[in-house]
């Protein structure tokens, strides 16, 4: 797999993938698809919050797993793909850490703060982010091997 394309995905698709599981969450708990607080508005206010809470995370992470990779560890390993869950955990843990004390810095008070919940959920769209963006990126490399294989050796 071409290193760019490789950075492209673990720079780029975090934020998208996270505001699908986000919109996802909304629709498995009866979100309603009219109205202030519809399915609409959340998967509109999933991608903007993503991308503003999530492309700082995805670049430190795209550089990390960069270095990772050229010290030897294979995109298309386990431990790759678990390496991306890890650090979507942390981004969740990160974004909900800066969105409370951002928030309280304005003055107003953390409508999330000290709630379980909350946290569990920015949990879940870390975690499910990262185990997505970990198999894609895996999928992607293991089809550009398997298409070295295929292709005659060009001397």
């Amino acid at each position: 797999m071409h290193p760019s394309k490789r950075i492209l995905m673990n720079l780029l698709l975090p934020s998208p993938v996270a505001a699908a599981v986000i919109t996802l969450y909304g629709i498995l708990s009866g979100m309603p698809s009219s109205g202030e607080n519809s399915l609409l508005n959340l998967t509109i206010f999933a991608f903007l919050f993503c991308y503003f809470y999530g492309f700082i995370p995805s670049a430190i992470y795209t550089v990390i797993a960069e270095v990772l990779y050229r010290l030897g560890l294979s995109p298309n390993s386990k431990k790759a793909v678990a390496i991306a869950v890890a650090f979507g955990a942390l981004a969740a843990v990160v974004s909900f850490v800066y969105q409370n004390s951002e928030i309280r810095h304005n003055g107003h008070e953390p409508p999330v703060a000290g709630n379980l919940r909350a946290v569990v959920e920015y949990l879940i769209v870390g975690i499910g982010t990262g185990l997505i963006i970990g198999l894609l990126v895996k999928a992607a490399a293991k089809r550009a091997l398997a298409a070295e294989k295929r292709s005659p050796a060009s001397s």
